[in-house]
This record gives C-alpha cells, structure tokens and sequence, in this order.
C-alpha cells in the first residue's frame, strides 16, 4: 500500500492531494499541467512539499509529523524519465549494469534474465545514441529494475513513441509486470496505455486527487468518462484460447459461450482477459436475422442508466461476466428494454485488435 497525503505551493500552481493505493500498477492519469510529475518527485524524494505524509508498505518516507524526510537513494525508489537519460559514456550493458550497485535485496535480479526478458542481447555493446526511442526505453527499465527498487515510478515513458512501438513497448513492460511484481506508479495522459498495464487510477486536475478506483471500477463508471473521455468506458472478460479455426481466426470459451476474434499467438488452453469498449456493442432483442457478426452473445440487461444527454448506459450480464453497452435514448426506448430483459449482444470479430487482449 502506498499512502500520499502532501501539499504544495509555489507561483502559479499548488498540489493538494490525498490518495491510498494497494500494490499493483497505480495508473496516475490527467491533463499536462494537473501536477503529476510534481506528485512523482515528491515520491522519489526529489522534491519536498510543504506538509505531508507519505509511507509505503507503512514504512514512512515523508513525514511532517514525525520530522522524517528520507533521502531518495534511501526511498528504495526507482525512477524512469520520459528522455531515458541514460549515460552517454556506457555501453547499454553498462548502463544496465549500472543499477547493481543499488541491489541491496535478496534474491537479487540476475542481469542475464532480464536482458533476456527485454530482449536486450543484441544491443548490449551499443552506445545509446545508437538506439531507437523504443530500444533506448526498454534499457531504462532495464536499468531501473536492476537495483531491484520497492517500487518503480514510470514518468510518461511512451510520451515520445508513435502508437505501433507504444504498443510494443507496453507488452515489454508487462513482461516485467508479472515477473518481478514490482510496483509502479505509471504517469501518462493517454486512456490506451492504461488498459494494458495499470491495475488501479488516479486522475489529477488542476493539482487536486479528483478520483481513485482501482482500473476496472474506474473504466466502468461514467463520472470517470468526464476526465477519461467516453470512448474508455469498457469491461475486461477472462476467457480461454478453445481452438484456432480457418481463416486466421481464434475461438475463445467465455463460460457456456464463445467470442471469436482475429488469430491469436497463444496456444489452445491459454487464459486471456479481452477488453470491450462499451462503443463497440450493438444490442438486439428478438429473432435475430442473418447477420455478418460472428459474436452474437445472448445476455441479461442487469442494468440501465439514462444520462442527462442523448446517451444511455446498459450493463449486461454474459455468462455470469459483465459488458457494458452504450447505445442511444432513442435506441433504448425503440428496443422497450428492462432490468431483467434477455436481449444480444452482437461483437465484431474484426473489431479487436492485439491492444484489447492481454495473454
């Protein structure tokens, strides 16, 4: 658990928040300026607020209560920049090498497994101006996991890759995710890297905590879709790779059902958790006719909230997991559709891609 209660002021902007998290990937989510770099060097210890309590795992780093103010090195905190910064004079190996000075835990990270993991082998004796804006992001990690830090601050790492090498990127840093479960406070202001890697959120504004929840609740709850914008708004089901059919397609079993989607890279048997934007959704209720849909999901309309505008919400429950849908008011009222009705709910297959699932 990570516990950030701190206040800053200087000209022209003040911090003020106050947020409890539980270990995993705390997504901290807002606009330029909403202070979350300011709240990530508090953290790390590179900047000081004027009042505040700060513990992990109820192990104060910052108080001033107590008169306790840490030094970084002694926070156990490792820092990812958005430039890398890596030193210019090392080789990638060395610059990875670099972080086994700070191991002061046991067991230890073993240097030729996570080069292995990150795919690193090929670029060891480079120098870093020889590397790509992805290659040269995967040796920050690398370097910063290597002192083995209690828990990882990853200031907007992606902010200056195209979407394709984004997308690369973050499957690395899942890598590292579920191999050495440190945990990572991930800064971004992009929704689309939150669905891969966080595990709960925070949204800043103007320098105030507006929100904390952990990813799933979050991206469900429309008061979230002010600040994530409602294209986010999604459910998460688990399934299971059933079989790979002609095509270039693979079928999942979702419970009593199936969800078929575009060829995975994962053998019959693997779990999978596949991500559903509420956009995406088409609802249909009687007999239906020959449709071009492949998923036609029979569900149970669980609930429905009408907004203040044209829109409306429906969760529906698929084989005791949940979607969300949204569809117009006008739509709901046509369709007569209630708590409790049994309606479809119609996917495309072509309409995931690799960003939705996560093996």
């Amino acid at each position: 658990m990570i516990e950030v209660s701190a206040k800053l002021e200087r000209s022209g902007f003040a911090l003020d928040v106050d947020v409890a998290c539980k270990p995993g990937v705390i997504g901290l989510f807002g606009p330029s300026g909403s202070g979350k770099t300011t709240l990530a060097r508090i953290i790390a210890g590179f900047e000081e607020p004027q009042t505040g309590e700060i513990s992990f795992d109820c192990q104060p780093l910052y108080s001033t209560k107590q008169c306790i103010n840490l030094k970084p090195h002694l926070r156990r905190v490792g820092y990812v920049f958005q430039d890398t910064r890596l030193f210019p004079h090392l080789t990638v190996g060395e610059n990875i090498s670099y972080g086994l000075r700070f191991q002061t835990s046991s067991p230890s990270i073993d240097f030729e497994e996570l080069v292995s993991l990150l795919d690193l082998d090929g670029l060891l004796s480079k120098s870093p101006a020889a590397l790509s804006g992805g290659e040269a992001q995967r040796v920050g990690f690398a370097r910063a996991v290597m002192a083995h830090p209690k828990f990882l601050i990853l200031d907007e790492p992606l902010s200056s890759l195209d979407q394709m090498r984004k997308y690369l990127v973050l499957k690395y840093l899942e890598k590292l995710k579920f191999r050495y479960e440190i945990p990572m406070l991930y800064i971004t202001h992009d929704p689309s890297e939150l669905f891969r890697i966080a595990d709960s959120l925070v949204i800043l504004e103007s320098g105030k905590s507006l929100a904390s929840a952990p990813l799933e609740d979050a991206l469900g709850d429309p008061k979230f879709a002010a600040f994530l914008g409602v294209d986010a708004l999604c459910r998460f089901v688990n399934a299971q790779v059933q079989e790979h059919l002609e095509g270039g397609l693979t079928r999942l079993s979702l419970g009593q059902q199936s969800l078929i989607l575009a060829g995975l890279n994962a053998p019959v048997g693997a779990r999978v958790r596949v991500r559903i934007p509420a956009q995406d959704v088409i609802l249909a209720k009687g007999t239906l006719p020959l449709l071009s849909a492949r998923n036609q999901l029979t569900a149970e309309v669980t609930d429905i909230q009408r907004g203040h505008g044209p829109g409306a919400l429906i969760t529906l429950s698929v084989d005791q997991q949940s979607l969300l849908v949204r569809v117009t008011a006008q739509a709901l009222n046509e369709l007569s559709l209630a708590v409790g009705d049994q309606c479809y709910a119609l996917l495309k297959t072509l309409g995931f891609n690799a960003r939705d699932v996560m093996i």
